[in-house]
Order: C-alpha cells, then structure tokens, then sequence
C-alpha cells in the first residue's frame, strides 16, 4: 500500500470505482496526476504502478480492456508481480501515456 496520503485517496478511489464498473490503467494514471501535480512522468509512472500494486492486493483483477476484441479477459498470471512485470513492459513499448483501450 502506497504511503503517500495523495496516493492512498486514488487506491480508495479505484476500489471504489472498481465496484460498479472497470478502472482501465488511463484512469488511475489520471487521478495520479490530478493528485501528484508538479511530479514528473518517471514519478506519475512509478506512482502510478504503486497503486495498481495496492489494487491487485485487494483483489482487483487485471486484464485486456473490455472493448478490446473478445471484451475483457483476466491475465493468467494475477501474481502481483508478474501483473505490474506486464504492465510497466506494455507502458514502455508506447511512445505516450496509456490511453483508453491501450492496456
């Protein structure tokens, strides 16, 4: 679980969210920025990878976008590591911030 009290909000935000609807990557990297404003894009990345760390902890599942072709699909490795291992290696094949539907 993050400590920083700007992060712990968006963890709380996410779980929360999450009950009622998906939390694609784009939008935990917003409220992120929106939380950490004046941090760098290395500090927002790092940041925001701390979170869906603190996410997957509790339970949340990670997998392709639901409107990606074939709707939503869980990894099959829910492994805390191995999901952030996956996301971090998507989020440096793109030559921007992740956006919707992208991972």
């Amino acid at each position: 679980m993050p400590t920083d009290p700007r992060l712990t909000t968006v963890v709380d935000d996410v779980l929360d969210f999450a009950r009622d609807d998906w939390v694609g990557l784009w939008v935990i990297l917003g409220w992120v920025k929106e939380r950490m404003s004046g941090a760098d894009s290395d500090q927002q990345k790092a940041a925001t990878l701390a979170v869906c760390a603190a996410v997957l902890g509790r339970g949340l599942k990670a997998g392709d976008p639901p409107y990606a072709p074939g709707g939503f699909r869980a990894w099959s490795d829910q492994s805390v590591s191995s999901v952030i291992a996956t996301i971090s290696q998507q989020w440096a094949q793109l030559d921007h911030e992740p956006d919707i539907g992208e991972i």
